[in-house]
């Protein structure tokens, strides 16, 4: 059995948001995961309970932009679903709109 250590030099864009900063490929999977859910789905039938969450410190910080709503569940789990879906759109808009550019500046 042969096992080696190496580096990889790998180019990652990061967003920068309210000052904290996320990997883009994290901050696009948590929009993604997130759209699949239903806009304030009260009993969490299509809710994304806590554990189920890819990247929980970006759905933190969609919660504290007021996009995405975190409750309590009838099982005391933590419940995570739309809450602002144009809001959201408005992002991944924004997001593609910022990636278009820097990929014109890089020409």
């Amino acid at each position: 059995m042969e096992i080696k250590i190496y580096e990889k030099p790998v180019i990652t864009k990061f967003v920068m948001i309210d000052g904290k900063e996320f990997q883009f490929n994290h901050l696009f999977a948590a929009i993604e995961q997130i759209m699949e859910t239903r806009e304030n789905d009260t009993y969490g039938d299509y809710s994304l309970r806590g554990y189920e969450l890819y990247h929980p410190d970006v759905i933190d910080k969609l919660v504290e932009m007021g996009l995405v709503k975190n409750y309590t569940g009838s099982r005391m789990a933590d419940l995570y679903c739309m809450k602002d879906e144009e809001g959201l759109k408005k992002l991944l808009d924004n997001l593609d709109e910022l990636l278009c550019a820097d990929k014109e500046t890089k020409k």
